[in-house]
């Protein structure tokens, strides 16, 4: 098979980046940015407690 159309290398990223993403939600079956935000906001409760406890909230991070 010819490929006539020869796409430049950035192309060719975001493509597989697209395609990277596609394959990750059909994996999980849920949408990726819902499961991010939830990161934050997680991450931020982090960035909150941290000063009092520095053991217990990096175990858990983690």
């Amino acid at each position: 098979m010819k490929i006539t159309h020869h796409e430049k290398p950035s192309e060719k990223r975001a493509r597989k980046k697209d395609d990277c993403e596609r394959r990750r939600k059909k994996l999980h079956k849920i949408p990726y940015e819902p499961q991010f935000t939830k990161f934050q906001v997680s991450a931020r409760h982090f960035q909150v407690k941290r000063p009092s406890q520095a053991d217990d909230s990096t175990n858990k991070r983690v």
